[in-house]
């Protein structure tokens, strides 16, 4: 029996901390109101120090008769008996009935309910982070309220209190959640001592460094150090001790002789060498540390820098956009052009096969003048000069086509692999009537493109005969 009563009282003071921790939370309310009501019992006095304990004999009451009162009813009925007790206390300290009618019923009331209550209460969090809130709008609202202000220092202290044990129960409750390791769980094991402390310890410095912080110790710190580098640099640039001259008794010592400023010799060609050389050297240094960090980091550092590293190393050792072909461009555009079309002319036989029709190429019936009669001549010689194996460049001119494509012709020929059917040699006499059309073809294009005057009907037709017969001679 006795150890059922050691156990239950050991447990009424724990839970009795508990709800002194949670009427912390509550401060600012308590304050809000005893400063207008009953504004000497903030104030410390005797009276003010006995309501306290009184409060706190309230709230430990409860947490006794936790277990006496288990109904609803019957723990209303009970806080509100001892609400009126501490009511008539405040009453008999203050003298005021509206201090102890207003505020001593309520609070004692409130504080008997929190420790009967306190024991089932299994997320406590919440009523934390409302008392974080309290504490957040009461600090706002209490500096700019003359008769509050005075309270803003316990507000500040207490309000640091109830953020650290909120951080810490959070902090705890994921732990044992994340773990697995619930105390009130059946058969699940605890938190291991180790893990727990290392991780409150944590904790607590973290919350330590953000008071100290918060308190002007940063301020206080960086003030130091500025002070520390000041005195640093003071004895680093002191002046050396100079020997002073013994002085003779004849008289002062004569003033020496300085140049004048125009009159100093500027610092010889040895000396910028040298100046520049320190330059290039140090810049070398720097960079040399600097490709040794990037190096180590891409080594060792983890993922993020590895890949921050390749991803520096691909942007630099990426190539540059080729240049552009600035020479002459010619009708191998419109000549890649119909080559990309002609993969839709079995398309286009298709649709025509099956009633429909199309959009077509280009028809010398069609062509408006001699110009463009001209220039379609001259794409039809650059398709036959690629058909027998020559690769037109766009940068190339009409002319250095022309001087490629018949060393090209010349060298197949001499190798016995001239036109369609390799095995037959090219004619002497052919190869020169081919030159000779393809030079005539190429001075009228010149003339269609670039002169004036417009080509003949005569010498159109004339070409495209030569290239017929070209074209027919290299079909042999």
């Amino acid at each position: 029996m006795k150890t059922v009563t050691r156990g239950w009282i050991a447990k009424s003071f724990r839970l009795w901390g508990l709800g002194l921790v949670e009427a912390i939370f509550l401060l600012p309310a308590y304050i809000l109101v005893l400063a207008y009501l009953a504004p000497e019992l903030v104030q410390p006095s005797i009276s003010s120090w006995g309501v306290l304990l009184l409060g706190g004999a309230m709230l430990f009451a409860g947490a006794l008769l936790r277990g006496l009162v288990p109904l609803f009813w019957k723990r209303i009925a009970a806080s509100v008996l001892l609400g009126a007790v501490y009511g008539i206390a405040v009453l008999a300290a203050t003298g005021s009935e509206q201090a102890g009618l207003l505020f001593g019923l309520p609070a004692g009331a409130v504080l008997t309910w929190e420790g009967m209550t306190v024991a089932g209460r299994s997320r406590p969090q919440k009523l934390y982070w409302w008392g974080i809130a309290l504490y957040t709008l009461s600090g706002v609202a209490f500096a700019r309220i003359p008769n509050l202000a005075a309270y803003m220092p316990l507000i500040t202290a207490a309000g640091v209190f109830c953020l650290a044990w909120t951080l810490f129960h959070v902090n705890r409750t994921y732990l044992r959640y994340s773990t697995f390791s619930q105390e009130k769980a059946a058969g699940s094991r605890t938190l291991p001592r180790g893990l727990e402390r290392y991780n409150v310890t944590w904790i607590g410095l973290i919350v330590a460094a953000a008071v100290l912080l918060a308190a002007g110790a940063g301020r206080w710190l960086g003030e130091g150090l500025l002070q520390l580098l000041r005195v640093v640099v003071g004895w680093l640039n002191r002046p050396s001790p100079a020997e002073s001259p013994p002085q003779t008794e004849g008289g002062p010592a004569p003033t020496p002789f300085m140049p004048a400023a125009e009159e100093a010799a500027e610092p010889g060609w040895l000396s910028q060498v040298l100046d520049i050389a320190f330059y290039v050297l140090g810049t070398g240094v720097l960079l040399l540390l600097l490709a040794l960090g990037v190096y180590w980091l891409s080594r060792h550092a983890g993922d993020f820098w590895r890949r921050v590293v390749r991803r520096l190393a691909a942007l630099l050792g990426r190539r540059g956009l080729p240049e552009r072909q600035t020479g002459y461009v010619d009708e191998e555009i419109r000549l890649n052009a119909s080559k990309r079309a002609g993969g839709k002319l079995r398309e286009r036989r298709g649709a025509s096969f099956l009633g429909l029709r199309f959009g077509r190429g280009e028809r010398w019936e069609e062509l408006r003048d001699n110009r463009e009669r001209v220039r379609y001549l001259y794409r039809r010689w650059l398709r036959h000069a690629q058909s027998s194996g020559y690769k037109p460049r766009a940068h190339l001119t009409p002319m250095e086509q022309a001087a490629e494509a018949r060393h090209l012709f010349g060298r197949k020929a001499a190798s016995g692999r001239f036109g369609p059917e390799a095995g037959k040699r090219d004619p002497e006499p052919d190869r020169e009537s081919r030159q000779a059309a393809t030079a005539k073809l190429l001075a009228l294009y010149y003339r269609a493109r670039y002169g004036e005057a417009e080509p003949s009907d005569e010498e159109v037709s004339s070409a495209k005969l030569e290239l017929d017969l070209l074209r027919g001679s290299g079909k042999r």
